[in-house]
């Protein structure tokens, strides 16, 4: 029965699937963010998170940190840009 599949899922992956989804929706927007040009209403909406709100807060709950900051890392973060980069 449903019950005890989701026993069974939590004890296999230690995570409910419901929390299990929205581990695995936060990493697929993440690399979305990485690897594309969408804004964050278009990862969301892509991922099944909704909105740009509701993928901020679940992204930083798993995270810790914005998901603008990929893109948009702070100054500080940002390697320094070695002699041999032609870019």
């Amino acid at each position: 029965d449903r019950t005890y599949l989701f026993r069974l899922f939590k004890r296999f992956s230690n995570l409910s699937p419901q929390a299990y989804l929205k581990k695995y929706r936060i990493q697929q927007a993440k690399r979305l963010l990485r690897e594309s040009n969408l804004t964050l209403d278009q990862v969301a909406a892509s991922t099944g998170l909704g909105n740009a709100a509701h993928l901020s807060k679940a992204f930083r709950e798993i995270y810790g940190y914005a998901p603008g900051e990929i893109r948009h890392p702070k100054e500080d973060e940002i390697p320094p840009i070695s002699p041999d980069d032609k870019n």
